[in-house]
């Protein structure tokens, strides 16, 4: 797969969840689809601070849920509340074993339109990347680090 052809290679992507089995598949994952750069929180709080802290800027989150310390979803608020724009802005994939009509609606009232359901395959995967990374509100924010897309 050529540069141009990759649209993910010069992006950074934060793989949330506080089981290592699921963070290492989409690592692995993420891998395969040639991401430039790939970090990982153990759960809600951790991805806080990396994004607080952190000089790089993230372009995707992929995030559980159901987590210790602070879940999915306080996550989501947190990072609302104490990360400026355009950080706070970044494209989020939820990636859930909740698929009950209550956890889609709550995580929607978040703003987040993409959800994911476990087990996760390697096509829906790439499918929602691909969606998070054409949202018209995002591309602004990464101009000049993504590829032109067809």
């Amino acid at each position: 797969m050529s540069t141009i052809e990759n649209p993910f290679l010069n992006l950074h992507m934060l793989v949330v969840d506080d089981e290592k089995f699921m963070r290492s598949l989409l690592v692995r994952l993420l891998q395969e689809f040639q991401v430039g750069r790939i970090s990982e929180a153990i759960d809600g709080q951790n991805a806080l601070e990396m994004i607080k802290n952190t000089k790089t800027y993230v372009d995707v989150i992929l995030l559980d849920l159901e987590m210790p310390n602070l879940n999915g979803f306080e996550f989501i608020q947190e990072m609302k509340k104490q990360v400026p724009s355009p950080q706070s802005d970044i494209p989020v994939v939820v990636i859930s074993g909740l698929g009950d009509e209550d956890a889609v609606a709550a995580v929607q009232a978040l703003g987040i339109k993409l959800f994911l359901l476990k087990p996760v395959s390697r096509h829906a995967l790439a499918s929602r990347l691909n969606s998070a990374i054409r949202m018209p509100e995002y591309r602004q924010a990464i101009k000049g680090r993504l590829p032109a897309l067809k």
